[in-house]
């Protein structure tokens, strides 16, 4: 399919506005849909559903047109910001898709030359990673990807447990501080933090021992201010 020159969220929007459940089964079978094959069990679920079938299918006009026949004082055919094939609209992604993409494009981020520009967009990617964590709750191997070769999935699974907190994987974090880039260090740093509460004794020391190497992050500010942080929250709670 080539670009899509519907707004797709807005059909989506507009069907959840204008028609009742019963009317988009009836809107399915008057496109020759079989409403049962339309999952989503709630009225706003089935209107995204049966809109991505129509883009998948190549029936969008076809749903248009009748939307248009029976609902002809409403707007149906809003143009979009351009979609291309494959490219739905980010809200319509799954959320461990979208976790996917989030790594790939981390990936592409660091074949780039060194730049401000650079770091900006890894530290935005980065933090669609820690929004997405909730949502991809126990869909995918941590430890495996706190593992792989790949620095996206590594990054992925860094934030996924900045926001978990997650003690087991402890040791896996600061195994990794000692071999990553300054910038993935940096994240690790930020979930580490995030663990300082929870740790016993032990956790503690394991910590301190890790960040008591002064010239780990050889003078960069940023690093260096987080490192301290979280030492001087492990020796307040000593």
């Amino acid at each position: 399919m080539a670009s899509v020159d519907v707004d797709l969220v807005y059909l989506q929007k507009q069907l959840d506005e204008y028609f009742s459940k019963d009317d988009i089964v009836l809107l399915c079978d008057t496109l020759g849909i079989d409403s049962d094959n339309i999952a989503g069990d709630t009225k706003v679920i089935k209107c995204r559903e049966l809109v991505k079938y129509c883009y998948r299918q190549g029936k969008l006009p076809e749903l248009i047109t009748v939307c248009q026949q029976q609902r002809p004082q409403e707007t149906w055919d809003q143009p979009p910001p351009p979609y291309r094939q494959g490219e739905l609209p980010d809200d319509w992604v799954e959320p461990l898709q979208r976790l996917y993409r989030l790594v790939k494009a981390f990936n592409r981020n660091r074949q780039t030359p060194f730049s401000d520009e650079r770091t900006w967009q890894g530290d935005e990617i980065a933090f669609e990673m820690r929004e997405a964590a909730p949502f991809v709750f126990n869909q995918f191997d941590v430890g495996a990807w706190l593992r792989s070769d790949s620095v996206g999935k590594r990054l992925a699974a860094i934030k996924y447990l900045d926001w978990l907190q997650d003690l087991e994987y402890l040791d896996g974090l600061l195994a990794r501080l000692f071999s990553e880039s300054p910038f993935v260090q940096f994240h690790i740093l930020l979930a580490l933090d995030s663990l300082v509460d929870q740790l016993d004794d032990k956790g503690r020391v394991k910590v301190k021992g890790a960040l008591a190497v002064h010239n780990l992050f050889g003078g960069d500010a940023d690093r260096e201010y987080w490192r301290t942080r979280i030492l001087k929250r492990l020796d307040e709670r000593s």
